[in-house]
Formats: structure tokens, C-alpha cells, sequence
């Protein structure tokens, strides 16, 4: 099983995971586990790729130079691509000045082609009927008044995640480490969980619906889009 991971640091996790316009995540989110997290400063997504592949990811793309995410994006398809390669990862993170957010509800055009390289990973890869787990990442940034009290400030975020295998769609109801989710995507791969990780894989009994009456809208549409049944 191939593990491919799409990581943003530097952004409220909500603004890409939250939000219904986002449709590819969303369908994601419809299919899988989503949850929130716990974040050390010293953590990153390349600590989560370390843990899990034993490596730096090969692409991570800076926002705010054009020319570096598309290098970056084509890079990562690349690598998707070629089935010899095996895992992908992408990191994409936000300049200090980028990344706040859309305004008077226009949404974030960075965000918007952030879910489509999520939409065109997943076409390619169940195109070629590949057994995946997909995560996408999202590490938020520190606010100023955080980030000038606290010199060791970590901060949280949020995932979602999705196996060809299968998982029960939910809501992890405590916020996890990154280290978990490495554990966890290990598990589902079927590969060896090295005992100096330090991470163990959520406990997906733990689970619980996220179908309240506004998701149910958020489902109905994707129906209506084709990604789901």
C-alpha cells in the first residue's frame, strides 16, 4: 500500500478542512476519520514524514513563489506517478504574510488549488486501482500574541484521512499527535511499528458520527457532485 501526504503549515486548520467549498477535502472527510491535533513546536509535517518514511519529503513548496509550488505540485504528481517510487509526500507552507484566511467570504485561491491537487492525487491514483491511504494535514500557525509569550509554543491542528481499505467515517473525539498519525498510516500499510517511534495508532473504536444536520447539506451536495454514492 502506497501512503501519500498532503501537509499545509502556517494556516488555521478550518479554513481548508471546514470549509464545504473545499469539495475535494470534503469528500475525503465524508469517507474517512477526521480529528484534531496536538502540536509540539518542534513539530512539523517532515517530523510526521521522518517517522514514517525515514526521510524528508522530496517537495515542499513555499507559498508566495509562483514558480516554486508549481515546481513543487509537478514534482509531487511526478512521484505519484511512478508506482516504483512508492510513498508522496507534499508540504506546502504559508508565508507570514499569506494564509489569513478568505475575506468578506471569497475563498482563499491558494486553499482552492491545494484541493484540487488533492482532487487530481486521487483521480490518478484510483485510475491505476492502487491500494492508498491519503492524509491531509493541516498545522495552524501561533497567533502573535502566542508566539511572543510562549517560546516554546507548539499549537494544534487537524486531519483527515482515507484508506482504499476502508475506514469507519468519524470524528476522533481527542486531539492526537503527530506521532499517532504515523503510527496509524504504518498500521494500515500493514507495515512494522518500530518500537522507538513513540507513537500508537488511533483507537478507531473511539469514533463518533459527525452527521449533525449541516453536514447532512455538505453530504447531499457531494452526492450531487458524483463523490458519493
Amino acid at each position: 500500500m502506497r501512503l501519500v501526504v498532503i501537509g499545509v503549515e502556517g494556516i488555521g486548520s478550518g479554513h481548508l478542512l471546514d470549509d464545504p467549498r473545499h469539495v475535494h477535502v470534503q469528500a475525503l472527510r465524508g469517507e474517512g476519520i477526521a480529528g484534531r491535533l496536538i502540536v509540539d513546536a518542534c513539530d512539523g509535517v517532515e517530523t510526521l514524514w521522518s517517522a514514517i518514511a525515514g526521510r524528508r519529503p522530496a517537495t515542499v513548496a513555499d507559498l508566495g513563489d509562483e514558480s516554486g509550488f508549481r515546481a513543487g505540485i509537478e514534482g509531487f504528481r511526478a512521484r505519484l506517478r511512478d508506482h516504483d517510487r512508492g510513498d508522496a509526500a507534499i508540504v506546502v507552507r504559508w508565508p507570514d504574510s499569506s494564509g489569513k484566511g478568505a475575506e468578506d467570504g471569497a475563498i482563499d485561491p491558494w486553499l482552492a488549488r491545494i484541493d484540487e491537487v488533492l482532487h487530481q492525487a486521487v483521480e490518478l491514483l484510483l485510475d491505476r486501482g492502487e491500494e492508498v491511504t491519503i492524509l491531509v494535514v493541516v498545522l495552524d500557525r501561533p497567533s502573535e500574541a502566542d508566539a511572543s509569550e510562549r517560546d516554546d509554543w507548539g499549537g494544534g491542528g487537524g486531519f483527515v484521512m482515507t484508506s482504499s481499505r476502508g475506514l469507519p467515517a468519524g470524528e476522533i473525539p481527542d486531539a492526537v499527535r503527530l506521532i499517532d498519525l504515523a503510527a496509524t498510516l504504518l498500521k494500515l500499510a500493514g507495515r512494522p511499528i518500530p518500537e522507538q517511534l513513540g507513537g500508537a495508532p488511533i483507537a478507531l473504536e473511539t469514533l463518533v458520527s459527525r452527521v449533525e444536520n449541516d453536514e447532512r447539506a455538505v453530504l447531499e451536495r457531494l452526492r450531487g457532485l458524483g463523490y458519493l454514492s
